[in-house]
């Protein structure tokens, strides 16, 4: 969440965030759940950490993470780019790569990818023979 600068509303909002599917019934995970726990991942958070914060299974943090990844992020109607065929294009990786690195004068190194602004840096998937 914010650094620091939080004001009361935006940390009772983040509070309410955290304990959103608490007031559901049906083991329901709220939409803000699914997304801040995903981003918290992409941020370099744990699974079984971020489950105990979110109060979900671990299980179901993986499933959430994955689901919000290929149904939301990777949702041909939100970017209309084929993240399974990027990928897979080491190619175009590298130029926007470079394209980052250009951009901000090589501060950032080996960035491939940022969602609404807020650069993420993902781990190339290993190809198993």
């Amino acid at each position: 969440f914010k650094n620091g600068d939080a004001t009361e509303a935006d940390t009772l909002h983040q509070t309410n965030i955290l304990h959103a599917h608490e007031r559901t019934t049906g083991g329901f995970v709220s939409g803000e759940v699914k997304l801040a726990l995903t981003l918290r991942l992409l941020a370099g958070g744990s699974y079984m950490d971020l489950a105990l914060l979110f109060d979900v299974g671990f299980s179901t943090a993986y499933e959430i993470f994955h689901k919000v990844i290929k149904e939301w992020i990777l949702d041909d109607r939100l970017v209309k780019i084929n993240g399974v065929d990027y990928c897979e294009d080491d190619k175009r990786m590298e130029e926007v790569a470079r394209g980052f690195a250009v951009a901000s004068k090589n501060v950032i190194n080996g960035c491939i990818g940022a969602i609404d602004g807020w650069i993420v840096k993902i781990r190339k998937p290993r190809r198993w023979k």
